[in-house]
């Protein structure tokens, strides 16, 4: 009787004691920053410019270097399948000829082929270039650390920008827009794309990346041309 009435008593009173252990949800990337995939496209004029990207993997992140020169108009927003990207920065070179460099990001893009789309407004004229980098194993909560800007008029060459937050396990991705045809990447970075004699203009655009190690300097090749240059940190 005894024992009936104990097992009575510790099953009216078991449901106040179970605890409930709530799996965490991922935030950060699961492992080491990869490379996906790069694409790109050119054009003369017109108010926005579209090109398709293909996205796989896990942890996924779209970087987007977009540009104009000249009588260009202003690159006011970049989506993929339609979603808004969130803008890093947008700066120009105020030099001689304008050269304006803006950047990109857009956490979890749809996997498979889209459409990377830049809008533009204003201007009548001129050269626009857009770069798509996805990576993946990106932090899905704070992809970027802070970006950085910088220009040149002609000079120095080559061209620098040192993202100084970025911490090891990061890869650092920038966008360079120059008034000018020769162009590399300097030291350990990647050249992901570079579009050179932009429809037989001295128009270049180009994107690289560069694993980082803790402060990161970035470097392209600039011999004459006006530029405007961006870069930041994607964190694992």
């Amino acid at each position: 009787m005894i024992s009936h009435w104990l097992l009575a008593w510790w099953l009216a009173l078991a449901p106040q004691f179970i605890v409930v252990k709530r799996q965490a949800v991922p935030t950060a990337g699961g492992g080491a920053i990869s490379f996906d995939a790069v694409s790109g496209a050119t054009q003369v004029t017109g108010s926005t410019l579209t090109w398709s990207h293909t996205c796989t993997g896990s942890n996924r992140a779209l970087f987007v270097s977009a540009s104009s020169l000249g009588d260009s108009p202003t690159v006011t927003g970049v989506t993929y399948n339609s979603v808004a990207m969130t803008q890093l920065w947008n700066f120009d070179s105020s030099g001689g000829v304008s050269a304006q460099s803006s950047g990109w990001i857009l956490v979890a893009p749809a996997t498979g082929a889209h459409n990377i789309v830049i809008t533009l407004s204003g201007g009548s004229g001129g050269y626009i270039a857009g770069i798509g980098q996805s990576w993946t194993e990106v932090n899905q909560t704070t992809p970027t650390r802070t970006a950085f800007t910088t220009s040149a008029d002609g000079s120095p060459n080559p061209i620098s920008l040192t993202v100084s937050d970025a911490q090891s396990g990061d890869v650092v991705v920038d966008g360079a827009a120059i008034y000018d045809t020769a162009h590399t990447a300097v030291g350990n970075q990647t050249q992901r794309r570079l579009d050179t004699n932009i429809s037989g203009s001295n128009y270049t655009h180009g994107s690289q990346s560069a694993a980082a190690t803790g402060s990161t300097v970035m470097q392209w090749t600039n011999p004459s041309g006006f530029a405007s240059y961006g870069a930041v940190a994607l964190r694992p």
